[in-house]
């Protein structure tokens, strides 16, 4: 009877240290999971930052494009000697105007 007994509290303890180990193992499964991840998630962050530190520097460098292209397009207006009018309706004006010469010259 004692010897029965025994037998099946190590059938029970032995059971529960396999559910155990296979509990620990899907723990383990789990946290080596989880370092891959954190690892990935680490080369992805070193990677955004490098690609955000390469667009802001060509964002910088079309800045200052823009800027000299729009001191160059001021200085180019300061020398335009048209009446201060500018653009397609200035050129549209200037044209009347010739016209308008012409036609006085031709009377």
């Amino acid at each position: 009877r004692g010897l029965g007994l025994h037998e099946t509290t190590l059938e029970s303890l032995f059971l529960k240290l396999s559910k155990l180990d296979a509990d620990i193992l899907a723990e383990q499964t789990m946290a080596s999971s989880l370092r891959d991840d954190v690892a990935t998630l680490e080369r992805r962050k070193v990677a955004y930052e490098k690609r955000t530190e390469e667009n802001s520097k060509l964002v910088r460098g079309v800045e200052r494009s823009l800027t000299k292209c729009l001191e160059r397009l001021a200085r180019a207006l300061e020398g335009v000697e048209d009446d201060g009018i500018v653009g397609s309706e200035g050129q549209q004006q200037q044209q009347q105007k010739q016209q308008q010469k012409q036609q006085q010259q031709q009377q």
